[in-house]
């Protein structure tokens, strides 16, 4: 079990890794990645040993570090200290692909990525938070 959860976490680093220069096209290859072998992501979804909530965070987080002003722009948006926001920020985006994959994978990788960057896009939080 450990072995497959690395070579499976190596494979998403990889992924990754060769599209880290743009994040909503990182999403969607590694969303891509999950719905091509559904099944196998749906059954690791809920083992413990995998920790797959974790894992998620753990990647949204390396997206997230290459934006230039992470922790202004998400102490900004939330108005809390950087470390809860920065928790909210990756459980929300976590929470999204998790029930994305409780529901069977219904919407496309896709449409998964819009929804996550709507919902992930800080600096139209920051925007709207300056303007009051």
């Amino acid at each position: 079990m450990a072995q497959l959860k690395e070579d499976t976490l190596q494979h998403i680093d990889e992924l990754l890794h060769e599209n880290i220069e743009d994040p909503k096209r990182a999403i969607l290859v590694i969303l891509q990645y999950l719905k091509e072998d559904f099944d196998f992501f749906s059954t690791i979804s809920t083992n413990k040993f995998i920790n797959f909530s974790e894992s998620i965070k753990d990647f949204v987080f390396r997206i997230l570090s290459q934006e230039e002003h992470l922790e202004v722009n998400l102490a900004r948006a939330y108005q809390i200290p950087y470390v809860y926001a920065l928790e909210l920020f990756l459980s929300s985006i976590e929470s999204i692909i998790r029930l994305w994959v409780e529901r069977a994978a219904i919407e496309s990788p896709e449409e998964m990525t819009d929804i996550i960057f709507q919902v992930a896009y800080i600096d139209s939080h920051v925007e709207s938070n300056e303007e009051l």
